[in-house]
Order: structure tokens, then C-alpha cells, then sequence
């Protein structure tokens, strides 16, 4: 009898995890990214990325590329300004949910951000860098991977394409980027 052999395991794809997971988010005030969580009804974003706008206001597009966008509304499920974060509830289901990464990456993990910048276009920019620091504890994961406007909320993957932050801001450092991520 002939021995199975096993068949091997894919390896997760961190930007095929993006472009699956991460939507464009739009008000009148703003725009941002934001990230799809648990059964495709749910976006986790910065708080704010959606800051003033109502809900009539709020509407999240998703697309892999060279598709057609799917555009639906979204209503505000929790917000926290101190935390800067928040969950929306969409109207229809879009993509498919991020698996979420169960412990913190170390510093020199190389990271996947995805988002929507406005430097990037209309359609969904993948960046690379890796961690290079924590601040205020763990609250923080300093990054040296190009962050922008308009990724706030996205996602930053693990090599498995797990989740291990949401982009929430940058700092100019000696002509040189730092991002932070939740």
C-alpha cells in the first residue's frame, strides 16, 4: 500500500488578504479605509476617518481589481474618539472577513498595509515595511512602511496576511516616514 502524501498547506498571501478584505470608506467630510471583520457586515476603521458624518453619509465600496466597484451604506455600530476607533454595520455584505492575528508581530516582522491613500488613487495601494518599535506600551506599533491619508483604518497584515493593526497616523522623521498602528 502506497504511503498518502500529504498535500502541502498554502501559504496565506498577505496581499491577496488585502485586496479580499480592505474597502474604500467615504463621507462628505472624508475618506479612509476600513477593513472587513466577522460575517462581511462589519467594517473596522478609525473613528476618525468617519468623525461628524452620518449615517446616511457613510458609504463603503469594495473591489478586486480591474472588477467593478460594489457600493453599499453603512451605519455606525460604536465609536471611541479616545481609542480612534469604530465599527460599522453595512447594508449588504462585501468581500471576505481578515482573520486576526492572536499575538503582537516583534520588531523586524515584515508588514503588509493596505488601504486607500490619497496619493494612491481610487483603488486599493499595498505597501510594505516591517515593525520598527511599540509606543505607550503595546498601544502603538511604529512602522517604517509608507502610510497616507486615507489609509487610515486599512490594514496591516503579518506574513500570514493576518491582522495585527489598523493605520491611524504618521510622523515626518528627518525626511523619512514613520506610521503607528493600532
Amino acid at each position: 500500500m502506497a504511503t498518502p502524501v500529504p498535500t502541502p498547506t498554502p501559504t496565506p498571501d498577505p496581499y491577496a488578504a488585502a485586496a479580499a478584505s480592505v474597502v474604500r470608506i467615504e463621507t462628505s467630510l472624508a475618506s479612509g479605509s476600513g477593513v472587513i471583520l466577522g460575517d462581511s457586515y462589519h467594517v473596522v476603521t478609525n473613528q476618525h476617518v468617519i468623525d461628524r458624518a452620518s449615517d446616511a453619509e457613510l458609504v463603503v465600496s469594495y473591489a478586486l481589481e480591474g472588477e467593478a466597484p460594489q457600493v453599499t451604506r453603512a451605519s455606525v455600530v460604536w465609536e471611541d474618539a479616545d481609542w480612534d476607533l469604530a465599527l460599522l454595520r453595512l447594508d449588504d455584505s462585501l468581500g471576505t472577513p481578515i482573520k486576526v492575528a492572536r499575538k503582537l508581530p516583534s520588531i523586524g516582522d515584515p508588514l503588509v498595509i493596505g488601504g486607500f491613500p490619497g496619493v494612491g488613487g481610487d483603488t486599493l495601494t499595498v505597501t510594505t515595511g516591517t515593525v520598527a518599535g511599540f509606543e505607550l506600551g503595546s498601544l502603538f506599533i511604529k512602522v517604517d512602511a509608507a502610510i497616507f491619508p486615507g489609509n487610515s483604518g486599512g490594514a496591516a497584515l503579518d506574513s500570514n496576511g493576518r491582522l495585527v493593526g489598523i493605520p491611524t497616523r504618521y510622523a515626518t522623521v528627518g525626511g523619512g516616514i514613520l506610521g503607528f498602528l493600532l
